[in-house]
């Protein structure tokens, strides 16, 4: 016990002496690493939510090109907010592990050994986790190419439903059921983005075999094109309706196609649309559907 107390300093030039070596060190250590990371957290969340909401300075010539295109702007934003919290773990992760080495240097720990067994370390854990270091490349590559974001519609194998969120490691989808699905990002080798770009709208009509086809295509061609020509619905349908057919002949029945080009995730409102179109346009004409 004598021992113990005999290792403080006694006078008061020891103390501060004592206090002005490894402890301060110590202290602006943390300090430093809590200014830091926070100035540094505050900066890619400015620099993301600028780049987000579109108030990040560009060429004056994109504006109407950007304004003219909310779909640009809202899969930028989900994939910029995505890089950002990406980017602000990582950057978590550096300073707190460099300071935790420099605090224990400070104490008089040789962390040579620590570096070195931190790289050992580090190559078995990449040999016994590859399928974890897979997911998380491909959730990177992911974000940065954007295949999908939240709330796009894609096929991902036997699973099809809407995009929850998007992690480094999964990405969660609810189907039609309202089932959730966590799908590891690297088992992803296919999928289909239904939502993306732009979207068909496709309706499958029948009428019987005799049905005169000039009148079935005339009668279908001015239903889609009266549809996409109404106010409410003008902006999310692009260009003219296109009728494909007879596609189908069984003896009974005759089947057309009918597709007109919407906005993304606009196609089923627009299909519900375009059937009773077809409906009141067949009416009219006296046309006779299967």
């Amino acid at each position: 016990m004598t021992a113990f107390f005999a290792a403080f300093p006694e006078t008061t030039d020891e103390w501060i002496s004592f206090f002005a070596g490894a402890p301060l060190r110590i202290t602006l250590i943390v300090v430093l690493s809590f200014l830091g990371l926070y100035a540094a957290n505050k900066l890619i969340s400015k620099l993301t939510e600028n780049i987000a909401e579109g108030t990040r300075k560009g060429p004056e010539f994109l504006a109407p090109l950007a304004a003219a295109n909310p779909l640009h702007t809202a899969r930028r934003a989900q994939r910029a907010r995505s890089i950002g919290s990406v980017l602000r773990s990582s950057v978590t992760l550096i300073v707190g592990a460099a300071a935790v080495l420099m605090i224990l240097s400070e104490v008089g720990m040789n962390i040579a050994p620590l570096i070195a067994s931190a790289g050992v370390a580090g190559v078995a854990l990449g040999f016994g986790a590859q399928s974890l270091v897979k997911d998380i490349l491909s959730g990177a590559f992911m974000i940065l190419e954007d295949q999908y974001g939240v709330g796009d519609v894609i096929n991902v194998g036997t699973v099809t439903g809407v995009v929850e969120s998007i992690a480094l490691r999964t990405t969660k989808i609810r189907d039609l059921d309202g089932t959730l699905w966590f799908i590891r990002n690297g088992e992803v080798l296919t999928v289909g983005n239904l939502t993306q770009g732009f979207s068909m709208t496709q309706v499958t009509i029948s009428v019987p075999a005799h049905a005169d086809v000039n009148d079935v295509r005339s009668a279908l061609l001015d239903a889609g094109n009266n549809l996409a020509h109404q106010p409410e619905l003008s902006e999310i349908i692009s260009g003219g309706a296109e009728v494909f057919g007879p596609e189908t002949l069984d003896g009974k029945t005759l089947s057309f196609r009918v597709a007109l080009k919407t906005s993304p995730a606009q196609q089923w409102a627009v299909a519900r649309e375009l059937r009773t179109a077809i409906r009141e346009e067949f009416h009219r004409r006296n046309l006779t559907i299967a």
